[in-house]
Protein backbone atom coordinates (compact mmCIF):
# COMPACT_ATOMS: atom_id res chain seq x y z
CA UNK A 1 0.00 0.00 0.00
CA UNK A 2 1.35 3.44 -0.93
CA UNK A 3 2.13 6.10 1.68
CA UNK A 4 -0.80 8.21 0.46
CA UNK A 5 -3.19 5.27 0.62
CA UNK A 6 -1.98 4.42 4.13
CA UNK A 7 -2.50 8.02 5.28
CA UNK A 8 -5.97 8.10 3.73
CA UNK A 9 -6.88 4.81 5.41
CA UNK A 10 -5.66 6.10 8.80
CA UNK A 11 -7.65 9.30 8.35
CA UNK A 12 -10.77 7.34 7.37
CA UNK A 13 -10.42 5.05 10.39
CA UNK A 14 -10.00 8.05 12.70
CA UNK A 15 -13.06 9.74 11.20
CA UNK A 16 -15.18 6.60 11.63
CA UNK A 17 -14.00 6.34 15.24
CA UNK A 18 -14.90 10.00 15.90
CA UNK A 19 -18.35 9.61 14.31
CA UNK A 20 -19.06 6.53 16.43
CA UNK A 21 -18.03 8.45 19.58
CA UNK A 22 -20.24 11.37 18.56
CA UNK A 23 -23.24 9.08 18.08
CA UNK A 24 -22.63 7.55 21.51
CA UNK A 25 -22.42 11.00 23.14
CA UNK A 26 -25.65 12.06 21.43
CA UNK A 27 -27.44 8.98 22.78
CA UNK A 28 -26.06 9.63 26.29
CA UNK A 29 -27.19 13.28 26.19
CA UNK A 30 -30.70 12.20 25.14
CA UNK A 31 -30.83 9.68 27.98
CA UNK A 32 -29.95 12.43 30.48
CA UNK A 33 -32.47 14.90 29.04
CA UNK A 34 -35.01 13.14 26.85
CA UNK A 35 -37.28 16.15 26.31
CA UNK A 36 -36.60 18.68 23.55
CA UNK A 37 -35.26 22.10 24.50
CA UNK A 38 -37.84 24.82 23.84
CA UNK A 39 -36.98 28.51 24.14
CA UNK A 40 -39.85 30.99 24.38
CA UNK A 41 -39.53 34.24 22.39
CA UNK A 42 -42.59 36.33 23.11
CA UNK A 43 -45.58 34.20 22.22
CA UNK A 44 -43.52 31.95 19.92
CA UNK A 45 -41.22 29.01 20.64
CA UNK A 46 -37.93 27.89 19.15
CA UNK A 47 -37.66 24.09 19.25
CA UNK A 48 -40.30 21.51 19.94
CA UNK A 49 -40.94 20.76 16.29
CA UNK A 50 -42.31 24.08 15.04
CA UNK A 51 -40.78 26.33 12.43
CA UNK A 52 -39.26 29.63 13.63
CA UNK A 53 -38.02 31.96 10.89
CA UNK A 54 -35.26 34.49 11.65
CA UNK A 55 -34.24 36.76 8.78
CA UNK A 56 -32.72 40.12 7.99
CA UNK A 57 -29.95 41.91 6.17
CA UNK A 58 -26.28 40.98 6.35
CA UNK A 59 -25.44 44.58 7.16
CA UNK A 60 -27.77 47.21 8.61
CA UNK A 61 -26.84 50.45 6.90
CA UNK A 62 -29.67 52.81 7.86
CA UNK A 63 -32.58 53.00 10.29
CA UNK A 64 -35.00 53.26 7.36
CA UNK A 65 -33.55 50.09 5.82
CA UNK A 66 -34.00 47.97 8.96
CA UNK A 67 -37.49 49.37 9.67
CA UNK A 68 -38.64 48.61 6.12
CA UNK A 69 -37.06 45.14 6.32
CA UNK A 70 -38.86 44.49 9.61
CA UNK A 71 -42.20 45.62 8.14
CA UNK A 72 -41.82 43.38 5.08
CA UNK A 73 -40.66 40.40 7.14
CA UNK A 74 -43.67 40.73 9.45
CA UNK A 75 -45.97 40.75 6.42
CA UNK A 76 -44.20 37.63 5.10
CA UNK A 77 -44.66 35.83 8.43
CA UNK A 78 -41.13 35.85 9.84
CA UNK A 79 -40.83 35.39 13.60
CA UNK A 80 -37.70 37.40 14.39
CA UNK A 81 -35.48 40.06 12.87
CA UNK A 82 -31.69 39.89 12.75
CA UNK A 83 -29.15 42.20 11.23
CA UNK A 84 -25.41 42.51 11.09
CA UNK A 85 -23.61 45.63 12.24
CA UNK A 86 -22.76 47.99 9.40
CA UNK A 87 -19.17 47.57 8.32
CA UNK A 88 -17.89 50.11 5.83
CA UNK A 89 -15.91 48.72 2.95
CA UNK A 90 -12.16 49.04 3.29
CA UNK A 91 -11.44 49.45 -0.41
CA UNK A 92 -11.37 53.02 -1.74
CA UNK A 93 -12.77 51.62 -5.02
CA UNK A 94 -16.01 50.20 -3.51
Amino acid sequence: MSETASALRATSDALIHDLERLALLEREKREMKPEDTVIRVGSRAIGGGGLFVIAGPCAVETADQILETARLMKLAGADALRGGAFKPRSSPYS
